[in-house]
C-alpha cells in the first residue's frame, strides 16, 4: 500500500514538473518577444526622429502635462491579469466601475426598506446620470485625441510613430499580461513541487522506519 502512495505522489510529482517546464517554455518565448517589440519601439522612434523635420524631436523629453496613461494593468488576485483601457486619459474607470458595482450592489440589499417616494427619487437621479454619461460620451472623442501622444507633433502623423505605438499596445495588452499570468502559475507549481516531495519523504521515511 505505501509502495502504491509513493508511486502516485511521484507521478503527481512528474505532471507538475512537465506542466511547469511547458509553462517555462512558453515564458521563454514571451520574453523573447517583449525584447522585440522594445526594440521595434526603439527603432521606430528613431527612424521618426530621423527623418523629422529640423528642431523637432520625438521622445520622453518632449512630453508635458498632456501626458496619461491611456492603458493601465490590473491585477486581480494572484493569477489574473487583465487590461484597462482608460478613456478619458488617465482617468480611473476601473476604480469609478468598482464603486459604482458596490454602491449598486447596497442599493438592491436595502431595496425593501425604500418607501415609494424613495423609488421616484432614484428614478429620477437615474435619468439624471444616464443624460450625463451620454453628454460625457460624446465629449470623449475629443478628449481622447487631446492625451493621444500621436497627436501632438501634428496633423500628418510620421508612420514610424504609427508603428512604435502598435508596438507599445502590443507589448502592454498581449505579452506582459501573459508574462505576469504564467510566472504566478509557475511559482504556485513550485510550491506544489515542494509539498509533494516533502510528502513522499515523509512517508518513505515511514516506511523505513516499519521495516527496521
Amino acid at each position: 500500500m505505501a509502495t502504491d502512495d509513493h508511486l502516485q505522489l511521484q507521478l503527481h510529482i512528474d505532471n507538475l514538473l512537465q506542466r511547469h517546464l511547458a509553462l517555462l517554455d512558453q515564458y521563454t518565448s514571451l520574453r523573447e518577444r517583449l525584447s522585440r517589440l522594445h526594440s521595434s519601439t526603439l527603432q521606430d522612434i528613431a527612424r521618426a526622429n530621423f527623418s523629422a523635420q529640423r528642431g523637432q524631436r520625438f521622445g520622453q523629453d518632449q512630453y508635458d502635462g498632456r501626458m496619461r496613461a491611456l492603458r493601465r494593468v490590473v491585477v486581480e488576485g494572484e493569477e489574473r491579469v487583465r487590461i484597462c483601457v482608460v478613456r478619458g486619459g488617465g482617468d480611473d474607470e476601473t476604480g469609478v466601475n468598482e464603486r459604482e458595482e458596490d454602491k449598486k450592489a447596497n442599493d438592491e440589499k436595502n431595496g425593501d426598506d425604500k418607501s415609494p417616494e424613495d423609488d421616484v427619487k432614484a428614478d429620477h437621479d437615474k435619468k439624471s446620470e444616464d443624460d450625463k454619461k451620454a453628454d460625457n460620451d460624446k465629449k470623449t472623442p475629443n478628449h481622447n485625441h487631446k492625451h493621444d501622444p500621436l497627436r501632438w507633433f501634428g496633423i500628418l502623423t510620421p508612420p514610424p510613430l504609427r508603428s512604435a505605438q502598435a508596438h507599445a499596445v502590443e507589448a502592454v495588452e498581449q505579452v506582459i499580461p501573459q508574462l505576469v499570468s504564467i510566472a504566478a502559475e509557475m511559482q504556485h507549481l513550485e510550491i506544489e513541487v515542494r509539498r509533494a516531495r516533502k510528502k513522499r519523504d515523509k512517508g518513505q521515511g515511514k516506511s523505513k522506519s516499519s521495516k527496521g
